[in-house]
């Protein structure tokens, strides 16, 4: 037995000296398996700053794992001359710094995983016909992947990728800079092309002059979560295309996927301070959403956003952009816009919320219209500019107004601005907390609602005793509405300026509290007559300025010396003589006209020095130059008396 022994064992000594040199050198490997841990090639060249390089080859019959653990080593497909080699049927595991690895064709079966501080990938094809989950895996800081093409499908022509390259799986190698460039994709990926989990602060990822082939309108190209935590990462996206191999609505389509998928309970992965720069973007026809910010467990989400900037190239994605950054909803481009900036509509906008500006900012509605149904669309703090489009509330079973402007808020509503009320609601309103607001009014504001109003429950002190100092400024604007022009139930200084403007509603404006001053302007109430106390809302309709104070008895002034209107003032509520002793009128030129009386006045006297009149005014002529006036014939057809 023990010479038995002795034998087999001379015979497999005798054996293992007669292998070919090729298996033997190099390996540390003893099995019969092709696996080995590299294989150095005599030559070696300078590797520049980073040292030398040393080549290495594929094992025998290029199949089998290989790993790579020498650094500044590099693999080339295409080192002997021929095209690229075809590897199959195993793993590159590379474990060396600054390792390349190029020309090289990835068949079936084959995948590389990185696991260093640098790496490059270029020059190779990946077009396997046998799935494979991640053909790509690279835990790396620093990447190049450039002029890569993959074109790999299952026989039955479906994905062999689900993912094609990702980057950083975990927290061992937190990318910090990455190059993506000129890389193809002739075959679908069933999922996401390039994929980052997580980053050093203040990354900086390059994506450029990649052609993208999408299995579907669910597929992303890019998708990046924030496992790391990282701030101030930023993306640099140029001269991309994609196109859907099936191009059928899905809800979770998006060139871009930014996934939170903390645990449970732990804190959300922020992209707030995320940064995403496109600039000539190719998107096919029927693409309809650039990126979306998704929360396991919860879904697609419209907060933790990214500030996206680029060029027109993505526009048709966005709802608006603030110069040129662009983003996915309103209520987000106004989070993101500063102190001076213009906030730019890009398409027509259905609100599902209020939106509240506190910022000193233009709003450029784009020639677009911002809807929404339910309820007020803009609530203002700040100083607001809106122009160039329309705003409209169209629901019309609730009360409310367009636009609610706060505490010492100021709006300018521009000539080329439109503001729509449905019945029952005003464009414009003052809210009961305005101290020191202003509204600018040069546009129009039209519908079956009203126009503005200010707040009956605004005083002319504050609640510290202050005096308020609220003002509505009529700059050449246009109302045309079904209900009242201009309600002015709480106290304000509204003034005309020299531009005409022109009012028409039910009553074009009704004063209950405060000050009016009209200079010129065409002031009409088209309602029929109708006069009686309200004290939560209108008293007069059809006339052009109604006088009548609220039953809060607050002073109110009203000077009119030019344009065309009917006046009539009353005490529907049938307030004390102390307090109607408060309201003061004086008309000193104008036309004056009405269906019942071109002026008509239940409580004050004399204040009529000068104007048109369709009926003698005498009644309420006042004195001039210490004459008592009375009403004359003026020898004007239309206004008979003056």
């Amino acid at each position: 037995m023990r010479r038995k022994f002795l034998s087999v064992v001379l015979c497999v000594c005798m054996m293992l000296t007669m292998a070919p040199f090729a298996f033997a050198t190099g390996s540390d490997d003893t099995s019969t398996t092709n696996t080995q841990e590299q294989a150095p090639v005599a030559n070696s060249s300078s590797g520049g700053s980073g040292g030398s390089t040393t080549s290495v080859s594929l094992p025998n019959d290029n199949t089998g794992d290989l790993t790579i653990s020498t650094d500044n080593a590099v693999l080339d497909g295409s080192a002997e001359g021929t095209a690229n080699l075809t590897y199959t049927n195993g793993k590159i595991s590379v474990t060396g710094n600054n390792v390349t690895i190029k020309n090289l064709t990835f068949g079936d079966g084959a995948s590389l995983e990185v696991n260093a501080d640098t790496f490059t990938l270029t020059g190779c094809i990946f077009n396997g016909s046998t799935y494979i989950r991640n053909p790509v895996s690279l835990n790396v800081s620093n990447a190049t992947v450039t002029g890569n093409t993959f074109s790999a499908t299952e026989s039955d022509g479906t994905p062999a990728y689900y993912n094609a390259i990702e980057f950083s799986l975990n927290s061992g190698h937190k990318l910090n800079s990455a190059t993506l460039s000129n890389n193809t994709f002739t075959a679908a990926i069933e999922n996401n092309y390039f994929s980052a989990y997580y980053f050093e602060n203040n990354a900086k990822i390059t994506v450029e002059n990649n052609v993208i082939q999408s299995a579907n309108k669910g597929s992303s190209a890019i998708r990046i979560s924030n496992s790391a935590y990282a701030t101030g990462v930023e993306f640099t996206l140029n001269n991309n295309s994609y196109e859907y191999g099936n191009s059928a609505d899905s809800d979770y389509e998006g060139f871009i996927l930014l996934q939170d998928f903390a645990a449970e309970g732990a804190d959300s992965q922020n992209f707030t301070s995320f940064k995403i720069n496109i600039s000539n973007l190719n998107t096919p026809d029927s693409a309809k959403r650039l990126l979306y910010v998704f929360k396991d467990r919860v879904g697609i989400i419209s907060y933790n956003q990214p500030a996206v900037t680029g060029d027109s190239s993505i526009e048709k994605f966005a709802i608006a952009k603030v110069d040129n950054s662009y983003s996915p909803s309103l209520a987000s481009a106004v989070a993101a816009a500063t102190s001076g900036q213009t906030i730019t509509l890009l398409k027509d906008t259905a609100l599902t919320s209020s939106i509240s500006i506190e910022k000193n900012v233009t709003l450029d509605l784009g020639g677009k219209t911002l809807s929404r149904k339910g309820g007020m669309l803009l609530d203002i703090y700040g100083n607001v500019t809106i122009q160039n489009g329309t705003i409209a509330m169209t629901d019309t079973t609730r009360s409310g107004a367009d636009i609610w402007v706060n505490k010492t808020a100021k709006l300018t509503v521009e000539k080329s601005a439109t503001i729509s009320a449905p019945i029952n609601s005003f464009a414009i309103a003052y809210y009961q907390d305005c101290t020191a607001a202003e509204v600018t009014l040069k546009g129009t504001l039209t519908g079956e609602g009203s126009g503005i109003t200010v707040n009956g429950n605004i005083k002319d002190k504050d609640s510290s005793n202050q005096n308020t100092s609220n003002k509505l400024i009529l700059d050449g604007t246009t109302i045309n509405v079904k209900g009242h022009g201009i309600y002015q139930a709480g106290y304000a200084t509204t003034t005309f300026t020299e531009n005409a403007s022109t009012i028409a509603g039910s009553t074009g404006i009704e004063v209950r509290a405060g000050n009016l001053t009209v200079t010129n302007s065409t002031i009409t109430g088209n309602g029929t007559f109708k006069c009686a106390g309200n004290g939560d809302g209108t008293t007069t309709d059809g006339v052009g300025i109604a006088i009548a104070q609220h039953t809060t008895k607050l002073p109110i002034n009203v000077t009119i010396s030019g344009g065309t209107y009917a006046v009539y003032e009353s005490n529907p509520q049938t307030n004390d003589a102390d307090s109607i002793a408060k309201v003061k009128l004086s008309i000193t030129d104008g036309n004056f006209n009405g269906s019942t009386a071109a002026v008509y006045s239940q409580d004050v006297k004399d204040f009529i020095t000068g104007g048109l009149f369709t009926t003698d005014p005498t009644a309420y002529c006042g004195t001039k130059d210490s004459k008592k006036l009375t009403g004359i014939p003026s020898g004007n057809s239309s206004y008979p008396f003056t």
